[in-house]
C-alpha cells in the first residue's frame, strides 16, 4: 500500500491477466483511480475501474480508518462510488 493518506497503491490484473500497478489518489476531496501495465512508466488516467479494484480501495480504507488514518467521509465517497456500480 501507498505511504500517504491521499494515495493507496496495490498490485493486480486486467481481464486479459495483465499485472497492473494501481494508484488511488484523493485530490481534491474526490478519490481517482488510474493504473499502468507493470514495467511502464505511463499511467493510464481516464480508466473506468471495475467493481473490484473499488472494492480493494474500501477494504484498504476500512482498514486505515481503523488506525485512524483515514476518514468517515472517505468511506463514504467510495461506498457511493460502489453502489452506484452495482446499481447502474
Amino acid at each position: 500500500m501507498g505511504s500517504t493518506r491521499s494515495q493507496i497503491n496495490w498490485i493486480s490484473h486486467l481481464e486479459d491477466g495483465s499485472k497492473i500497478e494501481v494508484r488511488a489518489n484523493k485530490f481534491p476531496k474526490r478519490w481517482t483511480l488510474k493504473y499502468r501495465l507493470k514495467g511502464d512508466l505511463d499511467w493510464t488516467y481516464d480508466w473506468e475501474a471495475p467493481l473490484s479494484e473499488w472494492e480493494t480501495l474500501l477494504d484498504a480504507l476500512e482498514r486505515r480508518y481503523q488506525r485512524r488514518h483515514a476518514s468517515i467521509e472517505d468511506l463514504k465517497e467510495v461506498r457511493a462510488v460502489i453502489s452506484r456500480l452495482k446499481n447502474p
